[in-house]
């Protein structure tokens, strides 16, 4: 009886090991040929940011990859990348991709850090897809920067002294602009304070575009509330604000660039054709099915029933100081939901670690037929260990040595 229960158990698992389909390998390669996957992936990690400044990528620490085969994915690959990157002087509401935009000229000005993405490519979709990101940034720590340049600005927290610093500031220019609507203060960006010749103050922040009419009198700014993200304009300024010790007199300056949410394009085209909402699609040709979760990466015509519509992409209107604000879409759009998370840390010594990035857990699984194992797509915890990682793209020797310090 025992050896029958023996030979049963055995058949039992020779049974599950023929109709379970096995995980997917997750393979390293090589970092030197991935300049495309994590230029794609930094333009779509900033594209999904709604804070901070655009980042590009410096080097690739370790890339890995994993073949899907489902028939919604067709010749797909998930890339799993650590990618490390340096902040330009873009704010991601300016829709710029990171090749477009330059990292500060002076190193005391440059913030680092390092990105972990998961994206999918299906080339015969033509589809780039972010499943999921984390990042992590830090400034070049202050004493070094006290020490190799003393009268440099540095880097400071935002406290709620620095907030009304930029009410003010918005207040100016909110007087010498002539948009239709007043703007407010939605978030800080970075803060640096120096001594010139009294106390200064270089704000960098987002507005955002409020129900108060310049035409209203004795508006007090506090009191306007923000408009809906679908019909609210938003911008990034930069301002300083210097008291002199000399005339005791506050000076004000302040730029700012005003553009469109970003939104989800066509909104009112995907519901009708019954796509899930929250995601950008990519239109199939008359030859293909719909696919489900993935990012447009050509302009096609919407295919839908009866409905013959051609649908072209809707780029923010960058405008600067002075500017009409009052340019909409007649679109219905809406946020995304973020598909992950930048921390920024401020550095002190040199010695301080910045922390890596890390997923804390899976994410669900890309659709398959029925019956396969729903296998979770996890960042593998085994960094690549290739003669050819990491592969250096861009070479940034005043601060290379601190990307040795994120662990």
């Amino acid at each position: 009886m025992e050896g029958f229960c023996v030979l049963a158990l055995a058949a039992l698992v020779s049974l599950c090991s023929a109709t379970s389909e096995p995980r997917p390998a997750v393979d390293p390669i090589e970092c030197n040929t991935t300049e495309f996957y994590a230029g794609a992936a930094l333009d779509m990690i900033n594209e999904d940011r709604r804070e901070g400044f655009v980042f590009k990528p410096v080097r690739v620490v370790a890339a890995s990859e994993q073949h899907v085969d489902s028939p919604k994915y067709p010749a797909s690959t998930v890339y799993y990348l650590t990618i490390d990157v340096v902040e330009t002087e873009c704010s991601v509401l300016s829709g710029k991709s990171w090749q477009e935009c330059k990292e500060p000229f002076s190193f005391h000005q440059m913030v680092f850090g390092q990105c972990k993405a998961i994206i999918l490519i299906s080339l015969p979709w033509r589809v780039n897809m972010l499943l999921n990101y984390n990042c992590t940034a830090g400034s070049v720590p202050s004493r070094v920067i006290h020490r190799t340049c003393p009268d440099c600005p540095t880097l400071g927290e935002i406290t709620p002294s620095i907030i009304a610093k930029a009410d003010k500031l918005i207040s100016e220019y909110n007087t010498d602009s002539n948009n239709t609507r007043y703007f407010k203060t939605s978030h800080i960006e970075r803060m640096t304070s120096q001594w010139v010749v009294g106390p200064s103050y270089f704000i960098k922040f987002t507005v955002k575009e409020t129900d108060c009419l310049k035409t209203q009198e004795n508006v007090n700014l506090s009191n306007c509330n923000f408009l809906k993200d679908k019909e609210a304009h938003v911008g990034f300024c930069t301002g300083s604000i210097m008291t002199s010790n000399i005339d005791g007199k506050e000076y004000k300056q302040i730029s700012c660039d005003i553009y469109d949410q970003k939104i989800t394009k066509y909104q009112d085209e995907l519901e009708a054709c019954g796509y899930p909402i929250g995601i950008e699609v990519n239109i199939p040709t008359e030859d293909q099915e719909k696919p489900d979760l993935a990012i447009a990466t050509q302009e096609k015509p919407l295919r839908c029933g009866h409905r013959h519509k051609h649908i072209h992409s809707h780029k923010g209107h960058n405008h600067k100081h002075g500017s009409s604000s009052e340019e909409h879409t007649d679109k219905k759009p809406f946020v995304r939901e973020t598909r992950g998370s930048v921390q920024t840390f401020i550095l002190m010594n040199e010695s301080d670690i910045l922390p890596a990035p890390f997923f804390t857990q899976a994410i669900p699984p890309l659709p398959s037929r029925a019956g396969a194992i729903k296998n979770f797509i996890e960042f593998p915890e085994v960094e690549s260990n290739l003669e050819t990682c990491p592969w250096v793209k861009e070479d940034l020797p005043q601060i290379s040595r601190f990307f040795q310090n994120i662990k």
